[in-house]
């Protein structure tokens, strides 16, 4: 059921944590955040709101907020409250100011609507439990004429190709390899206009 899903992925990032801390430090991304970031559109005239769901240890918002003057704050939503001490740990004092934690479910989430310019899912939205539901509250909370960025992994192929695979997936990290196609779909659904797809750095 969805509540079991919920519980399964707070349950394996609370117990967790420590040793991913260790292992890969305050940035837990299998992409290079600048590269990529650069189709956030983060550079602007104008001051940006940003919101970071489900922002892990932090690493990426401390990044966004150290190299995009033009990022005038940062909310980063996360369920696993233990990364969020870490993350309130690692923020310089100038940073403080900027960069608000907020310990939710980025499902449903008690943030103002139109309230954000960009919303960001940075490699946490292959922990979804219920994709229609995070991407009605990203349209929720973004501004009209503001933008949605999505960095993960999704697979081009049918579910049906790789089950046995993700499977083994699931079980080890709580992640879902969502189909970029439905996820695209999903996108349209929640009346998102202008989708594209880019390519990961892999390709290129």
């Amino acid at each position: 059921t969805t509540r079991n899903l919920e519980k399964e992925v707070a349950d394996y990032y609370r117990e967790n944590t420590p040793l991913i801390h260790k292992t890969f430090g305050y940035t837990y991304q299998g992409f290079p955040q600048p590269k990529l970031l650069q189709y956030a559109n983060l550079h602007s005239s104008s001051p940006l709101k940003v919101a970071d769901l489900g922002s892990g240890f932090g690493g990426p918002s401390r990044y966004i907020l150290r190299q995009y003057p033009s990022v005038r704050s940062i909310t980063s939503v996360n369920k696993c409250l233990e990364q969020l001490k870490l993350h309130q740990a690692s923020l310089r004092d100038e940073e403080k100011a900027r960069c608000a934690l907020v310990y939710a479910d980025y499902h449903h989430t008690t943030l103002q609507d139109n309230e954000f310019d960009r919303v960001l899912f940075l490699e946490s939205l292959e922990h979804s439990y219920d994709l229609p539901q995070a991407m009605k509250e990203a349209y929720r909370i973004l501004r009209p004429g503001g933008q949605l960025f999505i960095k993960g992994w999704f697979s081009e192929y049918p579910r049906e190709k790789w089950n046995a695979v993700t499977f083994a997936i699931e079980r080890a990290n709580a992640c879902d390899f969502h189909d970029l196609h439905q996820l695209v779909d999903t996108i349209h659904d929640t009346k998102f206009t202008g989708v594209k797809i880019l390519p990961s750095c892999s390709k290129g």
